[in-house]
């Protein structure tokens, strides 16, 4: 068996030999040979012991370890999306693991670097489960201060950084962070390279440690920022050192990379930190900028090929305190609003000079400027090109737009963007294309809320100039972001009503540009106004909002079935507990069901006629509120006028149909216990009624409604002649003197208003017209279409008519008796 062994460690190496060879022919039977070993189970540990055997050939034993590598990819784990059969078998991984630790502190480097990236392969895989004394066995390298050894084991937890879990941070963290530290300050004992991958470690912490802060809100006070200020104390140290062997510019840039981490991750935490990171970092800032050849252009090529990421960490760093305290100054929490000083206090005092270098890296040389005078083209071409010496630039360029959005106040800002969209009407196709764009960029969540306000604002305005066809067709391309963004306000901002009024308001101009738009957002916008309307429906502003919200709505066919499922419930729920809410309540919600029912397909839904109808019915059965009874008419008439089968067949469980629930709403209105004006369109529901109903129906409510429709009516009519009489009687008297049926008190008006008056005393069929159904009720010959009050005092009714009034009506009807015996 031994034998054996030797013997493929033999053949195992001469493969290697030959795929190092210069012959292609030599290389491809290496290959060929290293491919049949690799099926053996014992490869892997052949592989390590060629790297770990000091004797092998220097250039055999790094190629052994990328092998052992790709072997592992391959071999290790069945669970691999690269594996291929066989797998290692246990006792052959268990004696890699032993053996393959110890050449982390190889002379090489390159073996080390090799080493270290097949152990984080295992690792990948083993690492804690099957490996728990890995991290133990770095720990030990990292301690021992060896510097082939430390930069070995740094390389291996580089890579097991990314892979650690919130579980192992609390083990780990304590062990490993001081360490960290310790070797980030020894300039001497290790070098720039193995210094900067202890900040890229650090990175990996932060962002798993921000992670875990959502479900673990201590996480980062007891995990990170207890050593904070010692790795911010060394990072000062190593920036404020001029470029050098032991703080070059790669080193900086990843300490500045831990500091975007740090501040991006955590800007309340890192506020009290904020001027001492800041001081040095302004002066690596300005530094760079002094240092930026900005007149010569081969030297700028030269500077930024050299240390362009260096200038762009440096940028990304003073955007996310400019930009931090933008985010801290909008937000609602105490604490951030305290730290928003400290970035505001800060920023403002570095500002001036801040410009003044961005300017600088702005700047062009005057060869650059002949050559793009001369060849515009070019000019298009390079700034459209992200080339890395526009790279520069435009790194200024955006930093400079982020200060000057500190500079320039939200206010005037939004209100120069609401007065242009006010003009809009008359600015050309270009310019109201780019004012839509800002108006849409306004209303994102990164935005201040001044300017989204603003961007709300002039989104309404814009939606007016949509009659013009070009410009409905420039602003329908951002419908969909207008319609988010004002979606987001009202969420962001639903518990302040002006802002919340303000988004849903705009919103509605906007929903009306474009069907189609507004059909592929319905379903995310119903629910959110129905919410809103349930939300505030006691709020007569945002309520009457919401009600042309739904109006809208109800009209785009597609959007119907969504609206009618998300909204009926909400106004059922709402209707039939109008007694425990405000009557103005229900009745917004009955007037918003008049207008789904009216834009509702036909047949209308079994919800619509089973639970609305009834409901409607009930409730104006139940209420002695006008406004309540008058809106539940207009609700029942709508349904009888869109589907009157259904509405007018519907029977309850007692066998009483839709008809019989529509004429008791009628007599209710003419109730003559209610107001005068309770009545005032019950004309239409009668209308609606003889109409759609069959005949022994129009018999029906013939029978039970003409008497109650006439007493309402003259009764109307009396109460309305008791206040002009009132008036002329007072201007005119009449000589009683040859007047012996009337009382000596009793004063009645002269011929002129005599023959005024006696004209108004004739109830005709055009009192009944002004439908709004659509329909021509000329043929409705009916002798409650054509009577007058002279008339009607023949009727055999006219007795409980007199018995219906009261002590006003009846001396006003005294008064008009001589009208109608003159007429």
């Amino acid at each position: 068996m031994e034998a054996r062994r030797v013997e493929l460690k033999m053949a195992l190496l001469e493969s290697l030999r030959s795929i190092l060879s210069d012959s292609q022919h030599t290389r491809q039977q290496g290959e060929e040979h290293l491919n049949v070993i690799e099926m053996t189970p014992e490869f892997g540990i052949h592989l390590t012991d060629i790297i770990i055997d000091l004797n092998n050939f220097l250039p055999i034993r790094q190629l052994a370890a990328v092998v052992l590598k790709q072997y592992v990819q391959t071999h290790w784990s069945s669970t691999s999306d690269k594996f291929v059969v066989p797998e290692t078998p246990e006792w052959a991984k268990r004696t890699v693991r032993e053996l393959l630790p110890n050449s982390l502190g190889d002379q090489s480097s390159l073996i080390r670097s090799s080493v270290a990236y097949a152990i984080s392969e295992i690792a990948r895989w083993d690492w804690p489960e099957s490996w728990p004394q890995l991290f133990e066995v770095l720990m030990g390298f990292v301690i021992s201060s060896t510097q082939n050894f430390v930069h070995g084991a740094i390389k291996v937890l580089t890579e097991l950084s990314d892979n650690m879990t919130d579980n192992q941070l609390p083990q780990l963290i304590p062990i490993m962070f001081p360490e960290l530290i310790r070797i980030f300050r020894d300039e001497k004992g290790f070098s720039s390279n193995i210094r900067g991958r202890t900040t890229q470690i650090l990175n990996s912490c932060i962002t798993l440690i921000y992670a875990m802060s959502d479900l673990e809100k201590a996480a980062p006070s007891i995990l990170l920022f207890p050593y904070v200020p010692e790795f911010l104390s060394a990072f000062s140290i190593s920036l404020f050192q001029p470029d050098g062997p032991n703080s070059d510019f790669l080193l900086k840039t990843s300490v500045v990379k831990t500091l975007i981490c740090l501040t991006e991750s955590f800007p309340v935490e890192m506020a009290p930190y904020l001027e001492s990171v800041i001081s040095v970092v302004w002066d690596l800032f300005t530094r760079s900028s002094d240092a930026y050849p900005y007149d010569n252009m081969d030297e700028i090529q030269i500077y930024v090929s050299i240390s362009f990421k260096y200038s762009l960490t440096l940028h990304t760093y003073m955007r996310k305190v400019v930009n931090n305290m933008r985010l801290l100054e909008e937000s609602t929490d105490s604490d951030a609003l305290f730290q928003h000083k400290i970035y505001k206090s800060i920023v403002s005092q570095m500002i001036d000079d801040l410009i003044y270098h961005l300017i600088k890296y702005m700047l062009i040389t005057e060869e650059q400027a002949d050559i793009w005078v001369t060849h515009p083209g070019r000019f298009i071409e390079d700034e459209v090109d992200d080339t890395i010496t526009s790279s520069v630039r435009i790194l200024a360029v955006n930093l400079l737009d982020d200060v000057l959005i500190i500079i320039v106040s939200p206010f005037l800002s939004g209100r120069a963007l609401w007065l242009l969209s006010k003009l809009a009407f008359g600015i050309e196709d270009s310019t109201f294309l780019a004012l839509i764009k800002s108006c849409t960029e306004a209303l994102s969540q990164q935005q201040n809320i001044i300017i989204r306000i603003y961007g709300a604002k002039a989104l309404y305005q814009l939606s007016q100039c949509t009659s013009n066809n070009s410009k409905h067709q420039l602003i329908s391309p951002y419908l969909s972001d207008a319609i988010s963004g004002l979606m987001f306000l009202a969420l962001d901002y639903n518990k302040d009503i002006e802002i919340l009024g303000l988004a849903i308001d705009s919103l509605n101009f906007v929903l009306k540009i474009n069907r189609s738009v507004t059909e592929s957002v319905h379903r995310k916008l119903i629910p959110i106004l129905v919410e809103f309307y349930t939300t505030y429906n006691q709020n007569p502003y945002l309520e009457a909002i919401a009600q042309d919200s739904f109006r809208i709505i109800s009209k785009f066919p597609n959007c119907f079935q969504a609206l009618e499922a998300h909204l009926l419930p909400a106004l059922i729920n709402l209707i039939s507990e109008n007694g425990e809410s405000t009557f103005a309540t229900a009745g917004t919600a009955l007037d918003i069901m008049e207008d789904l029912l009216r834009s509702s397909p036909v047949p209308m839904s079994e919800a619509l006629i089973n639970l609305g109808f009834p409901t409607i019915a009930m409730t104006v059965a139940d209420t002695d509120d006008v406004s309540i009874i008058q809106s539940g008419s207009d609700c029942l008439r709508a349904f009888i006028s869109r589907s009157p089968d259904q509405a007018l067949k519907w029977m309850d469980a007692e066998g009483k149909d839709g008809f019989s629930y529509a004429i008791n709403c009628i007599l209710k209105q003419l109730d003559p216990q209610l107001e005068q004006y309770s009545a005032t369109r019950v004309g239409k529901l009668v209308i609606v009624l003889f109409r759609k109903g069959d005949g022994p129906g129009r018999k029906q409510l013939q029978q039970k409604v003409a008497v109650p429709v006439v007493h309402k009516m003259f009764k109307a009519i009396i109460y309305e002649f008791s206040n002009e009489l009132e008036v002329t009687g007072s201007q005119e008297k009449i000589d009683v003197s040859d007047n012996s049926d009337l009382t000596d008190d009793e004063e009645f008006v002269s011929e002129s208003h005599m023959h005024f008056y006696g004209k108004q005393l004739f109830i005709g069929s055009s009192d009944f017209e002004g439908s709004d159904d659509g329909e021509n009720s000329d043929d409705m010959e009916d002798f409650l279409y054509s009577v007058n009050l002279m008339e009607f005092r023949q009727k055999s009714c006219y007795e409980s008519f007199i018995n219906c009034l009261n002590s006003d009506e009846s001396k006003a009807l005294s008064k008009i008796h001589p009208l109608l015996h003159s007429h």
